[in-house]
């Protein structure tokens, strides 16, 4: 009989202590496996170039909350701009294209958040290098007009509520898990479907931004829209009769029926004129804006290298050192119960010795046994991490699209961590089965 056989017999006479020693390996396994299938996919997540345009022009304060916001769909409360400052954008002799968004809503089926836009945003791109595709076979013509209740849902979306094109959708403000929510009761119809992107588009749902403000409620009052225009122009507030009058000039319908004032946008997407490998002029622009006290400018890389090297590489790394210390224990497991299950087994290798087998030979069936209980946890351990990859798929922030089966070359390296790990684990207990006394355990 092979060392190899021999050693599958042992652990089966074994069954329940293998068992635990393996479950102890198996859940070590797991952990490692789950920190870098997410490690991993947050960061190729947060590398990935989430936008096609130069600048994201938003409110001051954070720029990282105003990149998570508008690139992650991780909303944070933010001061809006008022709409004619987009349209002022737009005449800018930097600015190459302007392109606004505007949050606030989720759908009231799954509660994906609302994204409010135009037309340019899709023809853009989803990033510098990639344009944006539909769905085969979901017949979209994007956004029809400047005005309507239109709608573009991400790939998540359409699965989770199984909507396609035609369908129609509401939106809830205050969101869709709290019972006080107000749900609006215009429909908004869905043109197209978007194709997975890995990105948080995928779980959001894109809405013609006109028809967004049409939304009953979603209209600033007028007095509050002229005051807000003056104050982010450095003018001051109007009161009175001199209030009434600028609310009767700005009672004007824009596009979209609703007068401009009464918009606002969380956003503004910026291309900047210029080459793009070589363009002082975004700089330059950035500068203006932020040297100002109406809005901030932001190179979105900036903010998100940050986060990865000063929060997520540490919590990383950390994560990773803790899993691998609990296999580390459980190797350890693994050599007080060959260790001391050797005490009682001396006399099957006495008997194994007397039989003729060699002392490589029982040496080799010691830490075969080992690597068995190992490979056996290891396999285990690494289904159940992608198990527990796909159990938190639920609780992910949007912007974070995992696949959980994927493998991550990481994983490899457990395949001779593991082996290095049985190693160890049973070369003392073996070493000492090889040196015993047959003669003292046959009497």
């Amino acid at each position: 009989m092979s060392p190899f056989a021999i050693a599958l017999k042992s652990v089966k006479n074994r069954a329940l202590v293998t068992g635990l020693t393996a479950l102890s390996v198996a859940l070590g396994t797991m952990l490692v496996v789950a920190v870098l299938s997410t490690a991993a996919v947050v960061d190729k997540s947060l590398s990935k170039p989430a936008t096609p345009f130069d600048l994201i022009l938003g409110p001051k304060g954070s720029d990282l909350q105003l990149v998570l916001t508008t690139l992650y769909r991780m909303p944070a409360p933010m001061e809006p701009l008022p709409y004619p400052y987009y349209q002022q954008l737009q005449e800018h002799p930097r600015v190459a294209e302007a392109v606004p968004i505007a949050f606030g809503d989720t759908t009231q089926e799954g509660g994906f958040p609302i994204v409010a836009t135009i037309g340019r945003f899709f023809k853009a791109g989803l990033n510098r290098n990639e344009p944006f595709r539909f769905a085969p076979g979901s017949g979209s013509r994007g956004f029809g007009g400047e005005s309507g209740f239109e709608a573009i849902i991400g790939s998540e979306v359409a699965r989770l509520n199984q909507w396609d094109v035609g369908d129609s959708f509401k939106l809830v403000h205050g969101g869709a898990d709290d019972p006080n929510a107000h749900v609006h009761d215009e429909l908004f119809e869905i043109v197209g479907v978007l194709s997975p992107t890995g990105t948080a588009n995928d779980r959001t749902a894109f809405v013609q931004l006109n028809g967004f403000y049409a939304v009953a409620g979603h209209d600033k009052p007028l007095e509050e829209g002229v005051n807000r225009w003056r104050a982010l122009r450095g003018l001051p507030e109007l009161e009175g009769e001199a209030l009434k009058q600028a609310v009767r000039e700005a009672n004007v319908p824009g596009v979209g029926g609703t007068p401009d004032l009464q918009k606002e946008v969380s956003a503004i997407f910026v291309d900047v004129k210029g080459d793009r490998e070589a363009n002082m002029g975004v700089i330059l622009f950035a500068s203006e804006i932020n040297e100002g006290f109406q809005a901030a400018a932001v190179n979105p890389a900036g903010p998100v290298s940050r986060l990865r090297e000063t929060f997520l590489a540490p919590a990383q790394a950390v994560l990773v050192a803790l899993s691998v210390l609990v296999v580390i224990v459980a190797g350890v497991g693994i050599f007080v119960s060959l260790y001391t299950t050797l005490s009682d087994r001396m006399t099957e290798v006495a008997v194994l010795r007397a039989l003729g087998a060699q002392r490589t030979t029982v040496f080799a069936v010691v830490l075969l046994e080992a690597l068995v209980v190992t490979f056996l946890g290891g396999v285990a351990g690494f289904f159940l991490g992608h198990a527990l990859t796909f159990a938190v798929l639920p609780f992910l922030p949007a912007g974070l699209v995992i696949d959980p089966w994927a493998v991550r070359w990481e994983e490899l390296l457990l395949i001779p961590g593991l082996a290095l790990l049985a190693a160890f684990a049973g070369l003392l207990p073996a070493t000492r089965a090889y040196g015993a006394d047959v003669a003292k355990y046959l009497n």
